[in-house]
């Protein structure tokens, strides 16, 4: 099951962190940025991306990571606006 999950994100177009996250949560995001993936990261709370607080973390600053502070049911349409030919591909 690891290496699908494995195999899974260094394949992936983008990977979406849910914060907070749960066990595994910022493994998937180094093998993510370890490859190269796009990263977002999504919060409804600010307090994860101040970038001087205890609840951030130094790779929430990558280039590849785009945070996104909004509430979830605003996510979706703000991924399609941002990544829309990613989410899309392979729909025809």
């Amino acid at each position: 099951m690891a290496l699908n999950e494995f195999d899974g994100l260094i394949n992936a177009d983008l990977l979406i962190v849910l914060l907070p996250g749960e066990k595994g949560t910022h493994t998937e995001l180094g093998i993510a940025l370890g490859n190269r993936v796009k990263v977002v990261l999504h919060s409804e709370d600010p307090i994860p991306f101040n970038p001087y607080g205890k609840e951030t973390c130094s790779f929430y600053w990558d280039s590849s990571v785009k945070r996104i502070i909004c509430p979830f049911s605003d996510l979706a349409d703000l991924l399609q606006k941002s990544f829309g030919n990613i989410i899309n591909a392979g729909k025809e």
